[in-house]
């Protein structure tokens, strides 16, 4: 079975964000970072710059970076957190498979 790459919406954004945010507390920057990870890695056809303008990210064409300096750099950073909003994000593309 063959699944298409698909182009991230306004609703793929409005989901990473809220879902990060669940796991991450109410810090902004925080939640826009793991959603971004989240976005890249659900949509890895589609450049960084361009995620970072559908989640509304202040410097789209540093987002990419800003997201490898707190994988990096950060205290705060979990994979598992990305992890889970990727879940999120591919669940109904991908159904069971995505669990």
């Amino acid at each position: 079975m063959t699944i298409e790459p698909i182009a991230p919406t306004a609703a793929h954004a409005a989901l990473a964000l809220e879902e990060a945010q669940r796991l991450t507390g109410d810090n902004p920057a925080r939640y826009r970072m793991v959603a971004m990870g989240a976005m890249m890695r659900a949509f890895p056809h589609v450049q960084a710059m361009q995620l970072g303008e559908v989640l509304s990210i202040a410097n789209a064409k540093r987002a990419n970076a800003a997201v490898r300096k707190c994988r990096e750099s950060s205290n705060w950073w979990n994979e598992a957190r990305v992890e889970e909003v990727t879940g999120a994000l591919v669940a109904e593309r991908y159904g069971e498979r995505a669990q």
